[in-house]
Formats: C-alpha cells, structure tokens, sequence
C-alpha cells in the first residue's frame, strides 16, 4: 500500500456511487474515529500492487491513437467499464468488522459490520483508490495488522480505467480473503486460516498476527506463519512478493467478489 500522503492525494480526487446492500454502520462517530485512526497508521507496502502502479499519483498522458482496420477506437472507449463494483460475502463463521480507508464507498460507509453470512457491496467510478481492513468483530480493526483487501480503478495506460485488487497481509494477518473477477474467475488472496497452520509469533492481542517483514523491501521470501499463503496469485506475504498481484487489468468487466472465511473457495 503507498503512503498515507499518497492516499489523500488521490482520495481528493475519487468520485464514488452508492450501492446496496452496504455494511451495517456503525455509530457515526465510532466510524469517524476508526477511519481516521485506520489513516494515521504508517503502513508497508504491497510493492507493484493495486496501491503502487506508476499511474495511480497521476493519470498518464495518452498519445493520440492512430486509426486502423483491426481496431475500432471510439468502440472499445464505449465498452470499457465506466463503473468498478466490489462485492464482500462474509463466510467467516461470525460477524466481521470492515474499515474503508484512502477512498469513500457506498456513500461514506467507513466502519461497519457484516453480519454471519450476508454481503456487503460498493461501487466506485474512475479514479478510486483505497484499502479495506477486516478482522472478526470481537476485535479491533485499526490496529494497524489487519488483513487487507487493497483496490484501485484508475488508468494505467489503456485510456479508461481499469481495476487492480490484491490481497495484503504485508502488515498483518487476521481473517483469510480470496477475490476474483466474476466473469472469468480469475482469483487472487488466500483461504487459508494460517493460526489454524502455524502459531503466531507476533500476536497483537487482538486477534491478528504482526508481520516482522512489513518495513523490509528487501524481503524475499516470507516468514514461516505466513508461507501457506505465498504463492502466485496468493496474498502478499512481504511488500515485494508482487507474483500475488494477479488480477490487475484481468476483469474487462469491472465487477469482483471477495470472500472472507476458509470456507470460501480453495486458493491458492
């Protein structure tokens, strides 16, 4: 994920639509207060992910195209998604905390709860950016270690948007997430509940496991309790294990579900 500076920069500039069924809010000012502590944290980052591509600071000047029999311009402008729409099904066993951050959503959800089995969705157009933070909801959010789902929508080069989502447990894990494109499967994240698979040795007392390779861009492998999840197409388990960043520019369609829970689809 890029710098809390970088996240203001571009949440200025993010034009977002509303979508129902949204995550229940929490009271406002408790959402207040815990998107606003989510903002202050220093984060690592997930290098070449959905928050670190060359054109996510600033839209990149196209250069005029040049017209040709194979490829129709002005048709391929209309068909690309104007709108980028992410859907969160809660198959966790229990009830889940989610905090937005670097970019609004469903009309300003900022915290809230899924409850047991149920959904949440929201739809955001060009522009958007941003992080969402999700631990059991017996626990706290804004710690700064929570599992993270990272997207963006932005144009990388195509002249239209596209979106990026990756799965961050750069600074921590608490809850296992798997996302994928609806209309062609391609999934990216990790199922896997690796408290269940190895003990966690930095435990921050709120029901997520510290990662000691966070701040190290030097990284290049990970540590033990996060292994099971490093693989391509699997979640980040350091900031430059870039292989798991699998779905940037893969969902013409715009339109992804992510899933939180062991029961959720077998990946990686």
């Amino acid at each position: 994920m890029v710098s809390f500076s970088v996240l203001q920069l571009l949440a200025a500039s993010a034009t977002l639509v509303a979508a129902l069924p949204a995550a229940q809010p929490t009271d406002i000012n408790d959402s207040d207060r815990d998107v606003a502590a989510r903002e202050a944290l220093q984060l690592g980052t997930a290098i070449h992910g959905a928050l670190d591509l060359p054109t996510t600071i600033q839209e990149m000047e196209m250069p005029e195209p040049t017209p040709g029999p194979e490829i129709d311009v002005a048709e391929a402008a209309v068909a690309a998604a104007k709108q980028m729409t992410v859907e969160i099904i809660n198959k966790h066993g229990a009830d889940i905390k989610t905090v937005h951050t670097g970019g609004e959503a469903v009309g300003k959800p900022g915290a809230g709860k899924i409850g047991k089995g149920k959904t949440a969705r929201f739809v955001v157009n060009a522009g958007w950016h941003g992080t969402v933070a999700i631990n059991d909801a017996k626990h706290s959010d804004t710690t700064g270690d929570e599992s993270l789902i990272e997207g963006s929508f932005v144009n990388q080069g195509a002249g239209h948007a596209q979106g990026d989502v990756n799965i961050s447990f750069v600074d921590g894990f608490s809850v296992p997430i798997v996302c994928w494109c609806d209309e062609n499967n391609v999934t990216t994240g990790c199922n896997k509940d690796l408290n269940k698979l190895n003990k966690c040795p930095n435990p921050n007392g709120q029901g997520s496991c510290k990662n000691p390779l966070r701040n190290d861009n030097g990284a290049k492998s990970p540590t033990k309790y996060f292994s099971p999840c490093h693989a391509a197409g699997g979640a980040y388990t350091f900031p430059s294990d870039d292989k798991a960043n699998n779905l940037n520019q893969k969902c013409p369609k715009e339109k992804y579900t992510c899933c939180v829970g062991t029961s959720c689809r077998s990946h990686p």
